[in-house]
């Protein structure tokens, strides 16, 4: 579609957001919110091949505050809650294709083996799955995956709840964050990426996007649908889902403007797991 009649957001960008990246497993459920590495390779070709160009989120936050157009067709890549897959298997492929990432991790379960409380796949199926499928990065890999030059790891706070209109707790708990952060990669992390994140649901407010800023964040990601522009403020950007459905046509359609009838639809049905 988005070929055909071009685009509906000239100067605008679009932020990517996933969660899990891991293969099926034969006898198990499909993971939760997750997509393949084959068709996540799929969807990172689709886009170089349509002409989008990817870029970090640093740049994309550094040119708006410069009041500078984003780059034609950018995409910016973003993965909350740093499961093991991503470092498994997406980073090898970002890696491969030279395009950068950001991945927000929950720092209470970085280095642990246990499921992460909101992933209700992970917990139901910890015992059949490898570790790989369901539980956090690991300090170390972390480190290897921003030694690429491509990665950058952000904060997705500490504890990971809905911390709307809970500002003192909110506050706390990324001070938790950057002290992990500080005591394990040597410096605090000020990429930020809310938990559940949709501000149609109730799950981002005012409060908590001016407390993200006054703790010394430089961004403040949600998950309501849809792209940025270079005038809006970092801190409430929009982002866009990726399913594994997704293709490179269906995604250059969700940058390029023509889905929007899914932030409508997203704010009517809550999600299974509204991550």
């Amino acid at each position: 579609m988005s070929a055909a009649f071009g685009s509906r957001r000239a100067g605008t960008a679009g932020i990517l957001f996933y969660h899990r990246i891991a293969p099926r497993i034969t006898g198990l459920p499909e993971p939760g919110l997750n997509v393949t590495p084959d068709r996540f390779r799929l969807q990172m070709e689709g886009l170089l091949e349509r002409g989008f160009e990817f870029v970090s989120l640093r740049l994309l936050i550094q040119l708006a505050a410069a009041g500078q157009p984003f780059p034609e067709r950018a995409v910016v890549v973003t993965f909350d809650d740093a499961f093991a897959g991503v470092s498994r298997w997406a980073v090898p492929i970002l890696s491969d294709l030279r395009i950068p990432a950001t991945v927000f991790a929950v720092t209470d379960y970085v280095g642990r083996t246990v499921p992460m409380h909101f992933d209700m796949w992970g917990i139901a199926h910890h015992e059949q799955a490898d570790p790989d499928w369901w539980r956090s990065m690991t300090w170390e890999e972390c480190v290897e995956a921003e030694k690429t030059g491509l990665i950058e790891i952000g904060c997705h706070t500490h504890s990971h709840h809905n911390y709307s209109g809970k500002l003192d707790e909110f506050r706390a708990d990324i001070a938790t964050a950057q002290a992990r952060f500080r005591e394990n990669l040597g410096a605090p992390r000020n990429l930020f990426a809310i938990p559940y994140g949709d501000r149609r649901l109730g799950q981002v407010d005012d409060g908590l996007l001016q407390a993200a800023e006054d703790a010394g964040l430089i961004c403040a990601l949600t998950t309501t649908l849809g792209p940025v522009a270079p005038g809006e403020a970092p801190f409430g950007w929009r982002r866009l889902e990726v399913v594994e459905r997704d293709n490179g046509a269906t995604l250059a359609a969700k940058v390029e403007g023509w889905y929007d009838w899914m932030s409508t639809v997203k704010s009517a049905v809550h999600r299974v797991s509204p991550w």
